[in-house]
């Protein structure tokens, strides 16, 4: 029996090599080269040239900066490495930048679903920090990214609630570049759609400073507003801060939002009161014809410690709660700033023009918007009889 099986693994191997050897010599070509001997071979042999034929995918450019700065900031955005070698921007980081600019949005992120989404009036910020996170476990997945009804697919990295986008792929979607001789400025396009600046201008002088309001000048914001929205509707009116204050005296204190709201009532100003959220609550009210009444808190408002240089920011020390008029307002290299009627003037004026600083100041509304928050979140919008 052994004998037999032996046998027959001797008889395999005979015609396994017989098999081997059987096959026809490949005949050659005239440069001696041995032709494609089956049409699998053949297949194949297409299937590579045509694949060496298609274009390779086109390399990320590589971002060097290790930050990003924004035009008309002094503040700067972290960027983070990760093992692909490319830098990233953490989405609700970079969202906080943008939310005061001609883009607002929030991030709400549902793992379930792959996506994030961009709603347009709320922000959900997150405020851990990430110093202390072993960046190496991020974990990269594709996600929906939305923005204004838009939507696309990303790679996106996630750890412990934070999202991580390529600089690349944001500079795509978010459409920006980044200019500068470091390549690291953040400069956004400007949609069409948006409008980029809009002034509720009056053809005379209305713009009042409650330096000379008498007695009570120093708590006299809420009065000199009030003046200047009744000129702004009116350009005969006789009011002034002064004459605000006389009708209303509060015992020489601050006037309070309820005085603000009676005297509008009993001088049949028009006004809608707003429940603030964001910014473009108050750009919608400035691109219908209206003026916007505000009580803030100017501590939010970023001091200028060269106030005559330009007009933009807090032209004064004081950092309490205030009343100010908005006018309008102007998008700057992406920036959202509005233009207001500052009655906290004490004659300090621009030393080229003699205008006062108060007047056309420019505030950037990422600041206002947590100067209303932090005090109070509604704001009044004054309108033309008739409208």
């Amino acid at each position: 029996m052994k004998n037999t099986k032996r046998l027959l693994v001797i008889l395999a191997l005979a015609l396994s090599l017989m098999t081997a050897c059987s096959k026809k010599p490949a005949e050659k070509t005239e440069e001696g080269k041995a032709p494609v001997e089956n049409a699998e071979t053949t297949e194949k042999t297409e299937e590579t040239e045509e694949k060496t034929d298609q274009p390779a995918e086109e390399a990320k450019p590589a971002i060097e900066a290790d930050e990003l700065k924004f035009a008309m900031r002094d503040s700067t955005l972290n960027l983070y490495s990760f093992d692909d070698g490319q830098k990233y921007i953490r989405l609700d980081e970079f969202s906080e930048f943008l939310a005061p600019s001609i883009h607002r949005f929030s991030i709400k992120a549902n793992d379930k679903n792959k996506r994030i989404a961009m709603k347009e009036g709320e922000f959900n910020h997150n405020k851990k920090s990430v110093s202390k996170l072993d960046l190496s476990q991020v974990e990269f997945d594709e996600y929906e990214l939305r923005l204004d009804k838009e939507s696309k697919n990303y790679r996106v990295g996630f750890l412990k609630g934070f999202y991580f986008l390529e600089v690349n792929d944001a500079m795509e979607f978010f459409d920006f570049k980044l200019e500068g001789a470091n390549k690291d400025e953040v400069v956004f396009a400007v949609p069409d759609k948006k409008q980029m600046e809009a002034h509720n201008n009056r053809d005379y002088d209305w713009y009042e400073d409650q330096a000379h309001t008498g007695e009570y000048n120093e708590g006299n914001c809420g009065p000199t507003s009030m003046g200047m929205v009744l000129k702004w509707l009116d350009p005969n009116s006789t009011a002034t801060g002064e004459s605000c204050r006389n009708e209303v005296p509060n015992d020489g204190q601050w006037w309070s939002t309820n005085i603000v709201e009676d005297y509008f009532k009993a001088h049949d100003v028009h006004y809608d009161d707003v429940f603030y959220k964001y910014p473009e609550l108050i750009t919608d009210e400035i691109d219908k014809g209206n003026i916007v009444y505000v009580c803030a808190i100017m501590k939010e408002i970023k001091e200028n410690t060269k106030p005559e240089s330009n007009n933009f920011g807090r032209f004064y020390g004081f950092d309490g709660g205030h009343f100010f008029l908005i006018k309008g307002y102007k998008v700057i290299n992406g920036e959202l700033y509005f233009e207001v009627y500052d009655p906290n003037g004490w004659d300090k004026y621009y030393p080229d023009t003699n205008e006062p600083m108060g007047k056309d100041r420019l505030y950037a509304a990422r600041e206002v918007d947590l100067a209303i928050k932090n005090w109070y979140m509604t704001v009044f919008s004054i309108y033309p009889a008739g409208k």
